[in-house]
């Protein structure tokens, strides 16, 4: 369910929390330490792995979170030596030649793919600019504060992927979600207002 995936996508600030540290130096408080072990409880009460319906399949969007971490503390390092518009299209250069070697692994024909119609290619497009600016502002944030400052911000997706997921696919979350996802942003709300006070710029 899509209530699933974003709460569960959404434990990305606590890899940052560990990246950071290894990787960018950034100084590693109790109060993110406390933050990380109380996501991934979160994160553990969603997936359920004691339910009869959990499958491995459920740690999928988690090592989405773990990879999209990993691009967090990268992109933070690069800032040090470019600017946003610069990454953001090298980036988007990137992506085209390995999301090509994608589709060829799939080992999905031409034949098999059937050419969008016009209403597709149009919210296909809007997708794309959405995506490019989102990345944009992504990079430009992390260019003036720590990675993990900013990681807090981003359990905004949480609320507003769950409604407009309940409105468009009547994906209703389920009974554990309620409780694992007031513990990941209840911790990043915490983690938000113990940083307050410290510097954000790395």
């Amino acid at each position: 369910p899509i209530w699933q995936v974003v709460a569960l996508s959404m434990t990305s600030p606590f890899f940052v929390i560990l990246c950071a540290r290894l990787f960018l130096r950034e100084k590693v408080t109790p109060a993110r330490l406390l933050t990380t072990f109380t996501g991934f409880v979160g994160a553990l009460v969603i997936i359920a792995p004691w339910s009869d319906s959990y499958s491995v399949y459920s740690l999928l969007p988690v090592l989405a979170a773990a990879l999209w971490a990993g691009y967090s503390v990268m992109t933070k390092y690069l800032t040090r030596f470019e600017r946003p518009a610069s990454i953001s299209t090298y980036m988007l250069v990137l992506l085209t030649p390995i999301n090509a070697a994608l589709w060829l692994a799939s080992g999905l024909s031409m034949t098999t793919i059937a050419a969008p119609s016009v209403e597709i290619w149009s919210i296909l497009i809007v997708i794309g600019a959405f995506t490019a600016l989102a990345q944009y502002f992504q990079i430009a944030a992390y260019s003036i504060a720590d990675a993990v400052y900013l990681q807090p911000f981003d359990d905004l997706r949480l609320p507003i992927n769950v409604i407009f997921g309940w409105i468009v696919f009547a994906a209703a979350p389920g009974i554990n979600f309620w409780p694992g996802a007031a513990l990941i942003v209840g911790a990043s709300l915490y983690l938000m207002r113990q940083d307050s006070g410290t510097t954000r710029t790395a």
